[in-house]
């Protein structure tokens, strides 16, 4: 409605030659309203609102277009209608696409924040459960009354029970660390072949 309104000033067919004309360049910010806050299928309806009252009044050699020749009137109308409308369509097509675009950096984000406290969740759950599978397997070495130790490939003791130190006279705070030839000189000649071969096969 406001943009019939602002184009029936140039092309009402009251106000005085050149000045109809110079008034035309209202309708460049009516037009841009609709393309800028409604999008192309607004503005295509904003063309055709205007482009059929300039006709009329053209014809009816009323407006900024009126000449002798009506031939002469319609080309000049067309050029001025086929300007607007290319001009509006255009802003129009870049303005939804930096909003599709927005959109869609928008949902990406979400979906990223999504996979990442998904992620924090299992790595939080997969934290957990090692420190119960540690806890376990401390509790384990703590109360067993077997024996047990483990090694890494360089045959260093990396957990001992108290169970199996005081077998060979020691205390496991001693033997963590140590090397099977450090802590058990006596044992590491028939025990060290076998646990690397152990190692190297991947079998107990």
């Amino acid at each position: 409605t406001v943009l019939v309104l602002v184009a029936v000033i140039p092309f009402g067919g009251w106000l005085p030659r050149g000045l109809d004309q110079a008034l035309m360049f209202l309708l460049f910010p009516a037009f841009l309203w609709p393309g800028v806050r409604l999008g192309q299928g607004a503005a295509a309806m904003a063309v055709v609102c205007v482009s059929f009252l300039a006709i009329w009044q053209t014809v009816h050699g009323v407006g900024p277009f009126a000449r002798a020749s009506l031939n002469e009137s319609l080309l000049l109308l067309q050029g001025f209608v086929c300007v607007i409308a290319i001009t509006i369509h255009a802003l129009a097509a870049a303005l939804a696409e930096r909003r599709r675009v927005a959109a869609a950096l928008l949902q990406a984000n979400a979906d990223l924040t999504r996979r990442s406290e998904e992620l924090l969740t299992l790595t939080r759950s997969q934290d957990q459960l090692v420190a119960e599978r540690t806890s376990e397997l401390e509790s384990l070495y703590r109360t067993s009354p077997v024996g047990l130790a483990q090694l890494d490939r360089d045959l260093r003791f990396v957990r001992i029970n108290e169970a199996l130190a005081r077998l060979h006279g020691l205390t496991a705070a001693t033997v963590v660390g140590r090397t099977l030839r450090e802590a058990l000189p006596h044992m590491a000649g028939k025990l060290e072949p076998l646990l690397r071969q152990m190692f190297a096969s991947g079998q107990a």
